[in-house]
């Protein structure tokens, strides 16, 4: 029989899944592993250190319920564990200190931990868990030093204000994915100040942060500093007006530099007809 359980994980199972997906037999070999779709149960740590060179691992959409048995994959940098029945990160990843890329979003997770080794982290997708009420289930996000994409859409995060601070703590934070939790709704100038706050942001929710929006949004935030919301609204008006004015210099320039270009052709055009003329002449 090739199989002991539907849910257990094999060498032999993963050798028909290398196969099936055209890698290597010789579990060495392989710098990527999918498990996908398997109904695993559990990791088998002594089956997985086999695979010890992968970079890659899909295991999304089985039936694990905690992350253990990678301490032998230390070169993993890509893990994805989506649609699994996990509750918390726990200590399962402290060895992988490689991991650039972590997917655990559709599980059960509650709080973030666990992550203090993956310091190398950019990308945590964590969209469509169980996240909240309060944002000291995200604070652990604080102390990942590259983390640039954070997603965290559609979790039961109420507390906007514990959310920003977290975000504005967040060093290399460029993407950040919060649409579906209950405070976005209700918290005034939620886009502005997530944008003002997070100096290095380019993506929130639903669309890119453009430089004009940015600069527009500084200069709110620099505002509301100053003098409250009434001073940010009439500094981010200023800040409209200056753009609008370098764009139409900008604009004014290119005019310029087309209409000089155009002349100087039309110069040298009738210079060579000129000489085209003269030599015509000198010919005769």
């Amino acid at each position: 029989m090739l199989f002991r359980s539907p849910g257990v994980m094999t060498l032999r199972r993963l050798i028909k899944s290398c196969e099936k997906h055209a890698l290597y037999r010789t579990p060495e070999v392989n710098d990527k592993l999918y498990c996908h779709y398997e109904g695993y149960r559990e990791i088998d740590g002594e089956v997985m250190a086999r695979y010890a060179n992968i970079k890659c691992l899909w295991l999304q959409g089985n039936g694990l319920s905690e992350i253990k048995g990678l301490d032998g994959c230390e070169k993993l940098t890509s893990l994805y564990l989506h649609e699994n029945c996990i509750n918390e990160i726990g200590e399962g990843l402290r060895k992988l200190v490689a991991l650039d890329t972590l997917n655990l979003s559709k599980t059960f997770v509650k709080v973030v931990g666990g992550l203090a080794q993956c310091e190398k982290l950019t990308t945590l997708n964590l969209g469509y868990c169980s996240l909240g009420p309060g944002a000291d289930a995200i604070v652990h996000c604080e102390s990942l030093p590259k983390l640039a994409t954070l997603d965290i859409q559609h979790n039961r995060l109420e507390d906007g204000e514990g959310v920003l601070d977290v975000a504005t703590k967040m060093p290399a934070l460029r993407v950040l994915y919060c649409q579906g939790n209950p405070f976005v709704k209700g918290f005034k100038y939620y886009r502005k100040r997530f944008i003002g706050g997070a100096a290095e942001m380019r993506y929130l929710d639903d669309r890119p942060v453009f430089e004009d929006e940015a600069r527009r949004t500084k200069a709110w935030a620099a505002g509301v500093e100053e003098g409250g919301y009434e001073r940010g609204n009439e500094a981010e008006r200023e800040m409209i007006k200056t753009l609008r004015d370098e764009k139409k210099a900008y604009d004014d320039n290119r005019h310029n530099d087309f209409m000089k270009l155009m002349h100087e052709g039309q110069a040298i055009r009738r210079a060579r007809r000129s000489e085209e003329r003269r030599v015509g002449k000198e010919c005769r």
